[in-house]
């Protein structure tokens, strides 16, 4: 009886032993997550595909932005030439100045530069950020418009011509993009508003 009861113990204890045993599925290894798993060569066409279309989607239009910075940069100059005229005809029994519209052309008169830096105390104002070279050869980014040369500010009258309506200081060339033409240039009248003028097509 002892020995069938030790038998069946020692049977028990090796069932046990054998049920404790780990099974082969629970000895393999565990996949490796597809997270962890590296970039197959289409996959990687794919994002480099969806990056080329994005830049090119965002590329003009981060330009675009850019360019209306450059634009009102310009408009905040031209405003402060506005001020400096208004004080120049102070000083100058309320006459505008005399000044060239090119200096390259009429050296002869004074520059928009000279009349007008004690004024506006800061070269980098007669600069439009848009050109790279006209200033550089000019000396300023804007053009001044003679027919003002003298007249009162007051009652600019070019012999019977009122000049009131026109503008008096302007970007020399198209800086910037914009209107139906593809181009315009901000101006500046003598009450100091600034307003941009689309390039006319033909």
């Amino acid at each position: 009886m002892r020995g069938g009861l030790n038998a069946a113990s020692c049977g028990t204890r090796r069932s046990g032993h054998q049920a404790a045993r780990p099974s082969p599925a629970a000895r393999c290894p565990l996949p490796i997550p597809r997270c962890c798993a590296g970039f197959t060569l289409i996959e990687l066409l794919v994002v480099i595909a969806i990056i080329a279309i994005l830049a090119a989607i965002l590329f003009p239009v981060f330009a675009r932005a850019r360019e209306q910075a450059r634009k009102a940069s310009c408009a905040s100059n031209l405003r402060q030439h506005g001020l400096a005229l208004s004080m120049y005809c102070q000083d100058q029994d309320g006459l505008l100045p005399t000044m060239a519209a090119k200096p390259s052309e009429t050296p002869d008169l004074a520059t928009m530069n000279e009349a007008l830096d004690p004024y506006v105390k800061n070269s980098n104002l007669f600069r439009c950020p848009s050109d790279h070279a006209y200033w550089k050869a000019e000396g300023s980014s804007y053009g001044w418009v003679p027919l003002f040369n003298g007249l009162p500010l007051d009652h600019p009258v070019f012999f019977t011509q009122d000049l009131t309506d026109l503008p008096c200081m302007l970007d020399a060339e198209y800086w910037h993009t914009g209107g139906s033409a593809g181009g315009g240039k901000n101006a500046l009248w003598l009450d100091g508003h600034v307003k941009f003028i689309p390039k006319i097509a033909g």
